[in-house]
């Protein structure tokens, strides 16, 4: 395949950036890492957007229901969005924060530390008390509850390399399978899977840039130390 030139190469960033996709794969898309993405993103001058994309009617449901007092969950289960998208919205809108009562968080807490003792999954756990499954984890460290010895499933470990593969942060792959974030994050090392943010393991870094006209020393993630910063700003921007 010919090498395509730099204003295929800038057509095709913004292109990738307004369809949504993440700085990972655009990096995957040029053979450059994800820190050089967002180098080009700043570079190109693309504005920044927001993590979850929802439309403004959904957007103005999710802020009616906030309003209302439904839980993050049953807002996330009417509006067929995640629970973590919710909060994120909800935070990114200035929308007034959830405290809960003392008495309906002591329930709650009983009810799971109840739940853990049986040996209910944590993903169970969550479903059934309208929490996502790191504040399941969360709570259950909070309580000092013993951490689950169970080893993961065949199909588990798959499930963490195919979505691993293709870039699904480890938090939305910890609520897919049932587990906590650091434990997705622990498997992951434990599978001898690539580092997140890069196509090099420790070592095996390149001793100049990677970015095409530029022959500068290697700093970090592929970049040197001004594109790096550059880099940097951008992602700061975009998050």
């Amino acid at each position: 395949m010919a090498k395509a030139t730099n204003s295929e190469r800038d057509a095709l960033i913004v292109r990738m950036w307004h369809e949504g996709a993440p700085a990972v794969e655009i990096g995957n898309a040029l053979g450059i890492s994800r820190m050089g993405a967002f180098y080009h993103v700043a570079r190109l001058g693309l504005q920044r957007r927001d993590r979850v994309q929802i439309s403004n009617p959904v957007r103005a449901e999710l802020t009616r229901l906030w309003h209302e007092g439904e839980t993050v969950q049953a807002i996330a289960d009417r509006l067929g969005l995640k629970h973590s998208h919710v909060s994120t919205v909800a935070r990114a809108d200035g929308l007034p924060p959830r405290r809960a009562s003392s008495t309906g968080s002591a329930e709650r807490h009983r009810e799971l530390a109840r739940l853990w003792g049986e040996g209910v999954p944590a993903a169970e756990i969550a479903e059934r008390l309208g929490l996502a499954v790191s504040s399941v984890v969360s709570i259950r460290m909070r309580l000092q509850l013993p951490p689950r010895k169970t080893k993961y499933t065949a199909e588990q470990l798959d499930a963490i390399r195919q979505r691993w593969a293709e870039g699904v942060p480890a938090a939305e792959i910890a609520d897919q399978i049932g587990r906590s974030r650091e434990g997705v994050l622990s498997a992951s090392l434990r599978l001898g899977l690539e580092p997140r943010g890069t196509g090099w393991r420790r070592g095996e870094f390149p001793s100049e840039c990677t970015l095409p006209d530029c022959s500068a020393p290697h700093h970090a993630r592929g970049l040197c130390g001004r594109h790096y910063q550059a880099a940097l700003r951008a992602e700061k921007r975009a998050a």
